[in-house]
């Protein structure tokens, strides 16, 4: 079994835009998001950053911003932040939040859109 270099690993991740669109304001994105799947999962602002939350285990994910409404995951694993995807959000012509995917859980038929169930209070 080959081992991957870090170069290897450098290599394979995405790479940010050059200049990336402006999101809307963090407070647009707040909410409850929900799937049969993966059950809930809530985004809110802290700290000037949105913060996602799913799971029985309430699993704490950063979102940093990446293009317009899309925002890359981090995830905590032992005690370090990894990036491991996108979280992409659904946006209606009025600029209304609708729903979120998250790439990372989206391997078949739309097992990671979460669709928006309340906003943020």
């Amino acid at each position: 079994m080959l081992e991957k270099t870090k170069k290897e690993e450098k290599d394979k991740k995405a790479m940010a835009p050059q200049n990336p669109l402006a999101a809307m304001p963090l407070v647009n994105y707040e909410g409850v998001y929900a799937n049969n799947l993966y059950g809930k999962i809530n985004i809110s602002v802290v700290s000037g950053k949105l913060t996602a939350v799913i799971g029985p285990k309430k699993v704490k994910m950063t979102l940093n911003h990446w293009d317009k409404n899309i925002f890359a995951v981090n995830w905590p694993v032992y005690d370090a932040d990894i990036e491991s995807g996108f979280a992409i959000f659904h946006v209606d012509p009025q600029s209304n939040v609708t729903g979120v995917t998250l790439d990372f859980l989206n391997q078949d038929n739309d097992m990671g859109v979460f669709k928006r169930v309340e906003e943020k209070k």
